[in-house]
Order: C-alpha cells, then structure tokens, then sequence
C-alpha cells in the first residue's frame, strides 16, 4: 500500500548530517556520535553500566537491528531512512556479538529495536541466541504488522516467552494510519492483538504523542482493556529522534505541553474509573504540565546500553538515557520547583519556540491540593516535600490510635476530621517547612479551658511518639 502524506509542511530544509543511530540533535545542539561497537568500547559502556546496576537496578541492552522499516512515522528517522534508501541492516554476527558481550557482563534484560526489528534477516536468529544465552525478560518493540500473522507468532512463541511492545500511534484508524504514514496499519494492529491475546502473549503498548493522537487518547483505554495489554508508555516528541524534519514539521507534530497535560488529564480521569491499577508511564513530560500525575511520569530509567545501527552497516554503541538527555535542558523558570530534581526539562527545540511561557515551577501547596494522597510529592527531590511526607505519616498514626480509642474519623481529601466526646478536632499536614502538622477545634465552645488543654497535650503526646516511631 502506498505510504500516506501525513501533514503538508514544506520539506525544504537541507539535509542535516546523520549522526549514529540516526538520532538527530535540534539545530545548534549537536548530538554526540554513539561510539563505534568495538570491543574495547563495548566493555567500556556495559562497565559502566553495571557499576550503575550495583547501586541499585537492573541494566539491560537494546540492539537495534537495522533501520529497515515498513512504517514511515512522522515522528522517527528508521522510516525516512528507509524511504530514502539509506538504511542497512546490521550483520547477524555483529548482533551475536553484541548479545554475547552483554551476557557475558551479567545482563539478562532485552530489547529488540528497528526500525522494525520483525522484518530484519537478523531478527529469529537473534532471538533464538539470545534465549540460549539465558536473557530471561526479553522484549520485541515492533510496529505491530506482523503480530496478525498466526504462522510468525507461533514461530516467535515456540522459540520461548517474550513481550510484545506494540506501537500504536493514535487511538483511532485515521490517526493512527496518518502518524505511521501506512493504510491499514491499525486494523493489523487490531488484529494482533487479539490474536496474541488468544496466544496469551505479554503485551505492552507505547505511544509517541503527536498532535494527532493527542485528539484520540479519550478512546485510548476503550481500545486497550479487554484486549490483554499490560502496560501503556506515552512518551513525548523527541527532535533528537525523529529524523531530519524542519521546525515546521516538527511544530505540526509536536503538542504543547499545556495541551498534552490537559488531555492527558481527561484520559486519566476515564482510565482510573475503569481500571484504577493499570500501569501508566508517561515518559518525558515535564512535571509542571500535570503534577498530579507525578507517579507516573518519569525522565530517564534503568541503566540502558543501545547498540545502534549505522548507515554503513556498522554498529554503535552508547548509554540511551545520556543520549537523550543531550536534547533536553531545563530554563531559569524551572529554579524552585518541587520537581526540579527529578524533571529533564523541555527540548531545546521546544525552548526556542515557546520560551518561558513553556515551563512553570511547580509549588508543594499546589501538588497536596491536587493529589492530597501525597502521592504525587513521592517522587519530588524537595525537603520541604519530605516534611509534607513525613507529616503526613503523623497523621496517619494519630488517626489509628484514635480509631482504637473509639473515636470517628473521616478523611476529606489531606484533611481529617476526629469526632471525640467533647467535639470535633481536624488535623492536616502542614506545607510549610518546619510546621508539621496544623490542627484546630470546629467545636471550641463545646470545649472548656480545662478539656482543650487535655486534647492539646493528648495530641502533643501523638507526635511525640510517632517522632520517636
């Protein structure tokens, strides 16, 4: 079928020099070369990383095994490669190579990339090594085109247990087909699905969020539940990615951040009412564009190495999140976030075309009304969210030992309210530095001096265990 034309923007910019990986930079920020995969290179990088995965978390590997891609997304160089003629494959030996060398350094996690990895001439045989090397949590990121096929699923199961990561890129037909740039590639997708759910396959699902599916994530969960998928990553536009496009392609493409928060906040609103526990990650939004959702968003991961595919049938070979980072910076708006931490900030791209108007710091008085759980202020690096922290636990014991003296209490939202003989007494965490806890009578004039002053030094005592505790 013949590729779609997804958005018309002129595409007349010159051609920006590939770097490996064919991962480009926004313009005036390069990105570094991923280095050639020799073998002094690869026992550096994967050192590296297993120096990280001793302090805590486990690495894995991606090798990707070529660009060849059956998919033109508007979002990803593999198809632009390919619809120039300037993707390779990479070797079988290489790929060997590189599942070897990382076994060989105590890596048991996997991934599989393309372009589409499915369609490489490296993929079965590469996969049946790596099950003999004893990768145990081994993963297939395709595109989905091939998983309607009954006879390839099968030879893929038979060979051991993997998860499929199924790329879908709109939640609907038309959106989906126009961001991949391929007719029918949605329906496929539909269809494998259900199969691989009868084949009870793993099955994760990721999503770039384009403006174009940006307008579908309301019908997203009606899409996935019920069709055994486990996991869903929406990641953001990446520039450094996505090939050699010109800002105009890339602002056709890419949404702000204030609309991606405000529609993902509808979709998480549908999601949690029909599955509270699905597991969401929402990769590389910044924390300000929806900091209620905090726990599911994240800005990096596990110690990753990627074996890269170049131009030249080469490999490279680099540490994925380093990379990424190299697109990314945060502005001077960003100081005295709660968040500051633990958020990459924008791409350098997006900063030049929205400025300070595209980042906000993000208060803690903010993020407790918003998600008064505490929750959300889990992930923040903040002291003073800490503090919030660590009162909130106060309360939460104080209310246990007043439920187990008879007492009635009730929550509204960070807020407790404990109905005692003598009245009502609320108690919340405080979201100043240094103020634990705040508390106050609803009822004083049922209370006399001498029955406040006993409450006080019962609630005195509270803390003053659970400071102990």
């Amino acid at each position: 079928m013949s590729p779609l034309r997804p958005w018309s923007a002129a595409r007349t910019a010159a051609r920006v020099p590939l770097a490996r990986l064919a991962l480009l930079a926004s313009p005036g920020h390069p990105s570094p070369l991923a280095a050639a995969a020799t073998p002094a290179e690869v026992e550096r990088v994967l050192g590296a990383t297993a120096a990280v995965t001793a302090r805590g978390g486990p690495a894995q590997v991606e090798i990707q095994l070529g660009h060849f891609c059956n998919n033109r997304c508007v979002f990803c160089a593999s198809g632009q490669l390919t619809e120039q003629g300037r993707a390779q494959p990479v070797p079988e030996l290489q790929v060997v190579r590189a599942l070897e060398a990382a076994a060989a350094n105590g890596v048991r996690r996997l991934t599989l990339l393309g372009g589409e990895p499915t369609i490489q001439d490296a993929f079965l045989p590469s996969l049946r090594r790596a099950v003999e090397l004893g990768f145990a949590d081994i993963t297939i990121f395709t595109n989905g085109t091939r998983t309607a096929d009954a006879r390839f699923v099968d030879a893929v199961a038979s060979l051991g247990s993997f998860t499929w990561r199924i790329s879908i890129q709109g939640a609907t037909e038309a959106a989906h087909d126009v961001a991949v740039g391929r007719r029918g590639a949605f329906q496929r997708i539909v269809a494998g699905l259900a199969l691989l759910q009868a084949r009870h396959q793993r099955v994760t699902v990721n999503m770039c969020l384009t403006t174009h599916a940006l307008a579908t994530l309301g019908a997203l969960p009606a899409l996935l539940l019920g069709r055994g998928v486990g996991q869903l990553c929406i990641d953001m536009v990446r520039p450094v990615s996505a090939g050699e496009r010109t800002d105009a392609e890339l602002k056709a493409m890419m949404p702000t951040f204030a609309a991606a928060g405000r529609a993902l906040r509808a979709m998480l609103a549908e999601l949690d009412a029909r599955a509270p526990d699905f597991d969401l990650n929402l990769t590389h939004l910044p924390f300000c564009a929806l900091p209620e959702a905090a726990p599911r968003i994240r800005h990096g991961g596990d110690a990753t190495v990627t074996f890269t595919a170049d131009l030249d049938e080469r490999q490279g070979v680099m540490d994925k999140y380093a990379f990424q980072q190299t697109d990314r910076r945060k502005l001077p708006e960003c100081a005295g976030c709660v968040f500051f931490a633990n958020c990459s900030g924008v791409p350098h791209a997006y900063a030049a075309w929205h400025g300070a108007a595209s980042v906000r710091p993000v208060t803690m008085a903010e993020v407790v009304a918003a998600d008064p759980t505490g929750r959300a202020l889990s992930v923040a690096g903040d002291q003073a969210s800490a503090e919030w922290q660590q009162a909130r636990a106060w309360v939460d014991r104080i209310v246990r030992v007043a439920r187990r003296g008879g007492a009635r209490v009730g929550w509204r939202g960070a807020l407790v309210r404990i109905e005692l003989r003598e009245g009502t007494l609320e108690l919340w965490p405080r979201t100043e530095p240094g103020i634990a806890i705040g508390a106050r009578a609803v009822a004083p004039q049922a209370w006399d001096a001498t029955t406040l002053r006993a409450v006080n030094a019962r609630l005195a005592a509270v803390i003053k265990a659970t400071r102990r505790g």
